[in-house]
């Protein structure tokens, strides 16, 4: 609801707003002067920003409604900027812990893209992920400082861009559980001097290219990505590109979650239908039983998995495109490999099936599927 309010209070209230604002930035330290810099600092920054709010509802005039988006505009900022100098200063500290989790990489990435969907929009940019093959499924790391990471490379790049693209590719090193993840624009590009002090405290740039245009940025965003890096056991740096534009590459620590110990001893475990409400069940529940698994779309691809990997047990689906469920069984069997353990599923009862009885098999999951089942299944397979 709104209320008629006189320009005698309006003004008051702007009056308490400014002083407000000028607590604020008194309670900022000297730029080399972060230790013991407390989080209440951030408090009258949201008295400013909800008194603003509030003040939205009281029948301003236009004019009034111009002087309170300036208020709120500005208190925003310098509410980013106190949340970046707490940050670096904990960081400098070294008071910032690591706090691990699970979590899918690609729903990782599917919500930076839903947080960055309208930004790109509006300045007619492209933004784009790649991860390649060999990223895990599912990895453990702090997620929140990753994506922390991410999102300052990646709104960077679309700060500085009035078009073009920005790319932002993951791959995995195996060999030292390292993710590495580049952020590529195609922007106006870094000069020597920039990528000189990119990295450096309360450095800004000015794109000399859009008539000394000043970036707004607080000049401790790098700095804090690339500390936040170092804290997950990784480095950032920044790659020269031969055309305008800039990269920034960085590699955190993470475990892939299908070769930690978790995983040890237990079965490799191929998943074989064509159904994909099947497929998510069977996802979920052998995700939770934390099982590694992977999956074939037909007894086709099945074959052909299983000749270049080997898996200690098959669960089949017995009706499917392409091969059936008893055809793959039989493939399988003639097949020079070590031999899996092969589990057959159906809704059908199993003399029901035609050429069942012909065929090696190994137990027998129910439909619809049940977790409780299947973990009875696999653990007398683990025996």
């Amino acid at each position: 609801y709104s209320y008629k309010v006189s320009s005698s209070e309006v003004l008051c209230f702007l009056i308490d707003i400014s002083i407000y604002i000028d607590a604020a930035i008194r309670s900022l330290p000297n730029k080399n002067m972060f230790i013991g810099f407390d989080e209440k600092m951030k408090e009258p920054i949201k008295n400013i920003i909800n008194m603003s709010d509030l003040l939205e509802s009281t029948g301003l005039t236009t004019e009034q409604k111009r002087y309170n988006e300036i208020i709120l505009e500005n208190s925003n900022v310098l509410f980013e900027i106190i949340e970046a100098v707490l940050s670096y200063s904990k960081l400098e500290t070294k008071s910032v812990e690591l706090n691990n989790e699970e979590f899918v990489y690609q729903d990782f990435i599917n919500e930076l893209q839903r947080i960055f969907s309208e930004k790109v929009e509006d300045k007619n940019l492209l933004l784009s992920f790649y991860i390649d093959k060999n990223v895990p499924e599912i990895i453990v790391c702090d997620k929140r400082k990753l994506k922390k990471i991410l999102q300052s490379l990646i709104d960077n790049s679309i700060k500085i861009a009035n078009s073009g693209i920005v790319n932002v590719s993951s791959v995995f090193h195996e060999e030292n559980d390292l993710l590495e993840i580049s952020v590529e624009d195609t922007n106006v590009g870094l000069s020597r001097e920039d990528i000189k002090k990119i990295f450096t405290p309360f450095y800004t740039l000015v794109d000399n290219k859009y008539q000394g245009k000043e970036y707004n940025t607080v000049g401790l965003e790098l700095i804090i990505s690339k500390r936040l890096v170092e804290l997950m056991g990784g480095k950032l740096h920044h790659e020269k590109v031969m055309t305008d534009g800039s990269k920034f590459v960085f590699t955190v620590k993470v475990i892939d979650k299908k070769h930690s110990r978790e995983y040890a001893g237990k079965n490799k475990i191929l998943v074989v239908d064509d159904d994909q409400i099947n497929l998510m069940s069977f996802k979920i529940i052998l995700r939770n039983l934390k099982y590694d698994f992977d999956i074939a779309f037909d007894g086709l691809e099945a074959v052909n998995i299983l000749k270049e990997k080997d898996y200690d047990i098959v669960l089949m689906d017995m009706h499917m495109p392409k091969m059936n469920g008893v055809e793959t069984i039989k493939a399988i069997r003639k097949m020079d490999i070590r031999q899996p353990k092969i589990v057959v599923f159906t809704g059908y009862k199993l003399d029901e099936i035609d050429g069942l009885n012909e065929v090696q098999y190994d137990g027998f999951i129910e439909k619809p599927i049940d977790p409780k089942n299947i973990s009875k299944v696999l653990e007398s397979l683990n025996e």
